[in-house]
């Protein structure tokens, strides 16, 4: 079997063309390294070199769309979540006032406004709950950070070179 074989060295822009062209289809259609060998008559060092630039364009690509696109779910996320707060603190103020015009009107807490201290109280929780929440969300690393490492350690390790 006769294998392609140019210069030692670096192949020439034109070769580097004409490699590219003869070797995407075959990892395109998930061929093997050595699948791609018989076909293409490369050398399997050549044929792994190739892949490997492949595998890379396939990561950057994926990786920038997908960290965009993480990027916007957490800032939607924590957009929601401040709106919850809003809501939570405007009704917490509700109450508040409820509590102190019951309070002005009998001079002392009546046993029935003692469910909404009670509830006022929970207000106070979620309202902390919520700001924890969303200050985890803004300050946890982005994916770029995090998945970008596993996600070429996973590719290099399923690569079939």
């Amino acid at each position: 079997m006769s294998e392609k074989i140019h210069k030692r060295g670096r192949p020439s822009k034109a070769e580097e063309l004409e490699i590219r062209s003869d070797l995407k289809p075959c990892f395109d259609n998930s061929f093997s390294v050595e699948f791609a060998h018989c076909k293409t008559k490369y050398n399997l060092k050549t044929i792994k070199n190739y892949y490997r630039k492949f595998y890379d364009e396939i990561i950057e690509t994926k990786d920038e769309d997908f960290i965009k696109q993480s990027k916007i779910e957490i800032e939607q996320t924590a957009l929601a979540i401040e709106d919850q707060i809003s809501k939570l603190r405007d009704s917490q103020t509700n109450l508040e006032k409820q509590i102190s015009d019951s309070f002005l009107k009998n001079n002392k807490v009546p046993e029935e406004d003692i469910k909404l201290y009670k509830e006022f109280r929970n207000y106070a929780k979620e309202i902390i709950a919520a700001t924890l929440m969303k200050t985890s969300l803004r300050n946890s690393p982005t994916a770029d950070i995090t998945l970008k490492k596993l996600i070429q350690e996973l590719l290099r390790e399923n690569a079939p070179f």
